[in-house]
């Protein structure tokens, strides 16, 4: 019996843990999406201003100078790629989480300190 409502209570745990994994991978996604969206926004906007020959676009020296990253150009594919970071391999501290439980230490009060809180709660 014991077992068995171990075994749903990590089930449950393991349910939670796995839908927030979900979640995760779905904000990842997107914000990766967004990334994305905002390099190819730069890359218009650098071959709008590099690229006008008309003397169309005029910019201060203010306008230039905040500008003036677009000039670095767009990172090479190679560093695109390391762009991603590695997964981290947590299963040992998930796993460890599991199997050590301090609920019962917890609950290891001093006897003194519990006798001192009823005797209060009595007096109000």
């Amino acid at each position: 019996m014991k077992a068995e409502t171990e075994r749903s209570a990590l089930d449950v745990k393991l349910k939670h843990a796995r839908n927030q994994v979900d979640v995760e991978i779905k904000r990842r996604q997107r914000a990766e999406a967004d990334c994305e969206k905002l390099e190819r926004q730069i890359q218009l906007i650098r071959e709008m201003l590099m690229c006008d020959t008309s003397g169309s676009i005029q910019l201060s020296e203010e306008q230039k100078s905040a500008l003036a990253f677009l000039n670095r150009g767009q990172p090479s594919s190679s560093n695109a790629g390391n762009k991603r970071l590695s997964t981290i391999d947590e299963s040992g501290s998930i796993l460890s989480d599991i199997s050590f439980d301090k609920t019962d230490e917890s609950l290891d009060w001093d006897s003194s300190l519990v006798k001192t809180f009823k005797l209060k709660k009595r007096e109000k």
